[in-house]
């Protein structure tokens, strides 16, 4: 491919244009004749880096830093640069397919998850990329194979691993695509070059601070979707997603009436939440819906509202639409049942891993509950610190019984992870097993058939993360052996 073709649209110096094998902006990755993308802040930008990359035969390093660099060609900024060049090298991937972008803290998986069923039922081959997997031409892509090493857990890989996956849709013969874009990814700029349909937003509380600073810039990177969008649509209940309705003239949705939006499902004529379902009216411009979905809780109402609304706006018709959510489970980890058998309590795993995420899963599973709620639950290593205390402060208030324990501690020692959630606090429902098999075992175990136990953090996830590096965990699997040790011993006492 030639440089030029792949420097297309990008504001540059003057260059040799050459052909050149590939681009990355991995300098390990760099071979003879490549490109190398110098982004990622001041580690990829770094004389080593660069230095690196030259050494290894990079005929060309595409950067905004300053000084004397060989082979240089200068852009004005090179992380949007870099979205427009790996856009360009996998051939404009984004151009013919429906793209839709979904952001906010919580939510994002369910409504791509419920969405990308619709889109299905409406006769679309739908590719899916986000936090539980990456789907295209209707099979499951391994993340750990197709992506940059480090880059399968992310919610939104870096700016080549994405173009390369939307690349891998076109390829299989996507119409369309629903992905997560992930703060972390937006304010790297990493979906400039993307043509995006349709953005949804569906709300913002405290989490990655420790990344963004406070909330306004936390805010500011998902806002940044806005003007990459054709089309938005956000969540007026949500205060951010409000200010979004007001001050970009985005469409907006809401299930409180409180706010003006153009899709609404009113509880004054319908709500009705429960183990097996919500039911809701909807409101658009284009008539009222009865809409029922089998996932549970509150939140599924908002969810399914975001897809619904989000169909309207795409043009697909709406008895196909509401067949779809209908018949749509949800994701998995994503407040998932799992049926234990007589006489244990039911339980419910769900990803909730920020304060406000906790908050509406206990709420959710208090509704379900005619005995107590108990619920295992970490705080994650390497990440935002100042959301542990205040889910300490939520398990404490909402759940009858806690088993505190361990959530991908990565290279933090998770006794000290334990100490921020307690906060010096001693909490009198409180139980710490730092393991969390045995925590699960002991919920389990202490658990009577009337009562509901939620797993929290972990949902889809089958992996640990801990100073040994990452290995096989399923929280279904411990749940099943659990099951099967606590019959054996009904058996033995009998």
């Amino acid at each position: 491919m030639q440089l030029s073709k792949i420097l297309d649209g990008v504001k540059t110096t003057n260059y040799a244009d050459v052909s050149v094998g590939g681009v990355t902006c991995d300098s390990r990755e760099v071979e003879p004749g490549d490109v190398f993308v110098a982004v990622g802040g001041g580690h990829h930008k770094s004389d080593f880096f660069i230095a690196d990359a030259l050494t290894r035969g990079a005929v060309a390093v595409v950067t905004d830093a300053k000084g004397d660099i060989p082979a240089a060609i200068r852009v004005d900024d090179a992380e949007s640069a870099a979205s427009r060049i790996f856009s360009n090298y996998y051939g404009d991937p984004t151009k013919d397919m429906t793209v839709v972008a979904v952001t906010g803290t919580n939510g994002k998986t369910s409504v791509t998850g419920t969405l990308s069923a619709v889109l299905s039922a409406a006769g679309e081959k739908v590719g899916t990329l986000g936090t539980v997997g990456f789907m295209a031409d209707g099979d499951a892509v391994d993340r750990e194979e197709f992506f940059s090493e480090g880059a399968a857990t992310m919610t939104t890989p870096g700016v080549r691993d994405l173009f390369k996956a939307f690349a891998r849709m076109r390829d299989g013969g996507c119409t369309a695509a629903v992905v997560e874009a992930s703060s972390h990814a937006l304010a790297a700029k990493r979906f400039d070059a993307a043509k995006i349909d349709l953005g949804i937003f569906t709300n913002l509380t405290p989490e990655h601070l420790d990344r963004h600073g406070d909330m306004e810039n936390y805010f500011k990177a998902k806002a940044s979707l806005v003007p990459l969008s054709r089309a938005f649509i956000a969540n007026c209940d949500d205060a951010y997603g409000a200010r979004l309705y007001t001050e970009t003239g985005s469409l907006g949705f809401s299930a409180r009436g409180a706010f003006p939006s153009d899709v609404l499902a009113a509880r004054a004529s319908g709500f009705a939440p429960g183990a097996d379902g919500v039911v809701y009216n909807a409101e658009t411009p284009r008539g009222k819906y009865r809409v029922f979905t089998p996932q549970a809780g509150e939140f599924a109402l908002y969810n399914t509202l975001a897809a619904f609304a989000a169909s309207c706006e795409l043009g697909v018709d709406e008895t196909t639409s509401l067949g779809a959510i209908a018949k749509y489970p949800g994701v998995c980890g994503r407040m998932e049942k799992v049926a234990l058998g007589d006489g244990f309590p039911a339980v419910y795993i769900d990803y909730a891993h920020t304060p406000d995420a906790l908050d509406e899963a206990l709420k959710c599973v208090r509704g379900f509950s005619s005995g107590r709620v108990i619920l295992v639950f970490g705080c994650g290593g390497e990440r935002d610190r100042a959301k542990r205390a205040p889910m300490g402060k939520t398990a404490h208030r909402f759940a009858d019984v806690v088993f505190l324990t361990s959530d991908n501690p990565r290279s933090e020692d998770r006794m000290a992870i334990i100490s921020d959630v307690l906060d010096g606090n001693t909490y009198d429902n409180f139980t710490v097993i730092p393991d969390r098999a045995e925590a699960i075992a002991a919920a389990i175990a202490c658990g009577r058939e009337e009562d509901v136990v939620l797993l929290a953090g972990k949902g889809h996830e089958k992996y640990v993360i801990d100073k040994c590096g990452k290995r096989y965990f399923d929280e279904r699997e411990v749940l099943k052996d659990t099951v099967c040790s606590i019959r054996r011993k009904r058996t033995d006492d009998i």
